[in-house]
């Protein structure tokens, strides 16, 4: 390769290691804004979660005794709703390394053999599910790369809470070099099949004001809450996978700029060398 070649390739190299370490950083610095406070949810969310799913538990099986005629209690049946919806939290840009896609191979194998409505939120995923299932519909969802607010995802959740069952699909955050794929039930659901159903322990509490108004709070207030600990929780881990992705590519391209500059000095000492006999061979001719 001529040296010109070189140091243009080197120039490059240099350039796109300069993009990866910003990228890097900025993924570093949005961490250390959203993590703690990511985290410090999480627990409390979980404990939602877990209240969420004893008042659907019992709603469910004094709404049962009601139907069948054994309970007198006011339990009001709610407005029909659909069945199910799948929900895959993907991003608007590349460079996020390996999780959006661990995540969507998880989705994709899920909405194959479950029956559910799919919504895409983010252009990655919308382009992710063209490519594996162009020629089903789906509902999509564009979300800003910027810290997410309740009032960025009204319409999402306008959609979703029409549905029984929810399901968000999204990474989560272990650590720098481990991020997870999780499914998070958002509406209160525990487990689908007969067998297990039969399982469930039911906790008689004492609900005050009343269930139905529990239920209600839950499904409107609590619901979006829950919802936006998933969006977070997945661009949390995100710019974890991307930093370990920047990092990886930061070592690669050190890696190629160690090679290019041995090979520019190498021909640079070629050149000298052929320099230096050039000016040899002049002398010699010239006392000839």
């Amino acid at each position: 390769m001529p040296n010109s070649d070189v140091k243009t390739e080197l120039q490059f190299v240099q350039t796109i290691k300069t993009i990866t370490q910003a990228y890097q950083q900025i993924s570093v610095m949005r961490i250390q804004r959203i993590r703690n406070k990511v985290i410090g949810t999480r627990n409390f969310i979980d404990n939602i979660e877990a209240i969420f799913q004893d008042i659907k538990k019992y709603y469910r099986t004094q709404l049962i005794k009601k139907i069948k005629g054994k309970d007198k209690k006011n339990i009001q049946n709610k407005k029909e709703k659909k069945k199910e919806v799948a929900v895959f939290v993907s991003a608007n840009s590349r460079l996020y390394g390996d999780i959006v896609t661990k995540v969507f191979d998880t989705f994709y194998e899920y909405v194959k053999n479950n029956t559910c409505d799919i919504v895409v939120v983010g252009k990655l995923g919308k382009e992710l599910w063209y490519q594996k299932a162009h020629n089903n519909s789906y509902t999509y969802f564009d979300i800003p790369e910027k810290e997410i607010g309740l009032d960025d995802l009204k319409k999402i959740i306008t959609d979703i809470s029409d549905y029984n069952t929810i399901n968000i699909f999204h990474g989560k955050y272990e650590s720098l070099v481990n991020q997870q794929v999780v499914i998070s039930n958002i509406s209160g659901d525990v487990v689908s099949s007969i067998e297990d159903q039969e399982k469930i322990v039911v906790f008689n509490y004492l609900y005050e004001p009343s269930v139905n108004e529990l239920m209600d709070f839950f499904e409107n207030q609590v619901f979006s809450a829950l919802f936006k600990q998933s969006i977070q929780e997945s661009e949390l881990s995100k710019h974890a996978s991307r930093i370990q992705a920047m990092e990886l590519a930061i070592a690669n391209i050190k890696t190629k700029e160690r090679d290019l500059n041995r090979e520019e000095l190498l021909l640079r000492k070629k050149l000298y060398n052929k320099n230096q006999l050039s000016s040899l061979l002049g002398i010699s001719l010239w006392k000839k």
